[in-house]
């Protein structure tokens, strides 16, 4: 694979939404802040240890200096620090009508268990417009709910974890392909199954699995707060050939309903890589980026972005990139981890290599796309960081980044 290779700055997390609706669930709740001044109001939540959530969030802007502000005393104090507001900047913040809700990154590697409130915080004349005050606690976060232990055709997993709401990771997964009509599945809390679609996002009878690292998501109006359990088995023939139970309440990181994204306000996390021929949009969804990639690209020819193998300069080598192509032989969206180790195809775990054969797993998730009037759009989420040694954690701050189109034969 050629070296071809641009600079780009990532991550803006960029975020404005309408209120969710009540249901929703938004993570651990923190409560609603506590108004002094300047009309603040809002309901705080926790969706990781490092983000958090701020619905309808109201403040009237007139206040020269006020920003989100965090700190590990018992109250508000001018001993704190800047959160960044919604679209990452830590400047003055301006005017909030209630009808959005913001996310927002603890800033410096800070997490939640570091800090015990967050307030309005007026730095010039060191005044509190409005707070919360939490104490110590620890943020929601990813929970291994055990193996799943051997069973027919061979299924087994040695690991499960639940990576948030809506998300699942198994470890070492293994079933032998043969079952007549074999699913992931799910066994919701009214005693009804649904398919789960497999790490390519596909409905189709699951293929063999000889433990590899595996990556599911939930349909959209399914979250683990309503699964009793998850399994692998034949559907037709109601038979279950691996199985784990769902704790009854899983305190995991919490994810936004589609639908609030969908009518999030226009975001700038988008950038040209190749004038007229290649574009990547993304957002920052909790602990989880989702990127789209659009492409002058036929099935079968890929769109590869990544992280640079460098902090401080445009890298090929040791960068970490994900490859998305359109299936030529099916028409199935497909998008894999690489790891470029060499200025080389992958030969003796050396070169452009997919991470499972060096070991490691594809952490890619979400799989959609398609291929219409000559170009291909293809979506796909991972993790912000995936605790994989091969995968870069992609952090909201400048980023050089590497990105290639090309056969998938070359």
């Amino acid at each position: 694979m050629a070296a071809c290779l641009t600079a780009l700055l990532l991550i803006c997390a960029a975020f404005g939404r309408p209120a969710p609706a009540s249901s929703a669930y938004m993570g651990k709740d923190l409560r609603n802040l506590h108004t002094f001044d300047h009309e603040v109001a809002g309901h705080v939540y926790a969706l990781d240890a490092t983000t958090l959530l701020v619905t309808g969030f109201k403040y009237d802007g007139s206040a020269p200096d006020a920003y989100f502000w965090v700190g590990s005393t018992t109250s508000p104090s001018s001993n704190g620090i800047i959160v960044p507001d919604e679209a990452g900047r830590s400047q003055p913040l301006g005017r909030y009508d209630g009808s959005k809700d913001l996310i927002l990154k603890l800033p410096a590697n800070l997490k939640l268990g570091e800090i015990k409130w967050l307030s309005v915080w007026c730095k010039k004349f060191a005044v509190d417009f409005g707070n919360v005050v939490f104490g110590t606690i620890a943020g929601p976060a990813p929970r291994d709910i055990g193996a799943m232990k051997p069973g027919d055709h061979g299924t087994q997993a040695s690991a499960i974890t639940l990576l948030n709401e809506k998300t699942l990771h198994l470890t070492n997964l293994m079933y032998d392909g043969t079952s007549a009509d074999a699913f992931f599945v799910v066994r919701k809390s009214d005693g009804t199954d649904m398919k789960v679609r497999d790490e390519n996002n596909s409905l189709t009878k699951l293929h063999a699995y000889t433990g590899q690292n595996v990556t599911l998501t939930l349909p959209e109006s399914v979250s683990f707060f309503d699964v009793d359990y998850f399994k692998i088995g034949c559907v037709a023939c109601s038979e279950a050939h691996g199985m784990v139970a769902i704790p009854a309440s899983v305190k995991v990181p919490g994810t936004l309903p589609s639908s609030m994204a969908n009518n999030a306000a226009p975001m700038k996390n988008c950038e040209t890589l190749l004038d007229g021929i290649f574009n990547v949009e993304w957002k920052i969804n909790g602990n989880v980026i989702r990127f789209t990639l659009t492409g002058q690209a036929e099935p079968g020819t890929y769109l590869s972005f990544g992280l640079s193998g460098s902090m401080t300069a445009t890298s090929m080598i040791s960068s970490d990139a994900i490859v998305a192509w359109i299936d030529k032989t099916t028409a199935q969206p497909r998008a894999m981890d690489y790891n470029l180790g060499a200025y080389s195809q992958c030969a003796n775990m050396r070169g452009v290599c997919p991470d499972p054969e060096l070991g490691g797993a594809n952490d890619v998730m979400d799989i959609v796309g398609s291929f219409k009037d000559g170009a291909t759009t293809i979506s796909f989420s991972r993790r912000l960081n995936t605790d994989n040694e091969l995968d870069k954690a992609y952090l909201t701050s400048a980023y050089d980044a590497v990105r290639r189109l090309g056969d998938r034969s070359h």
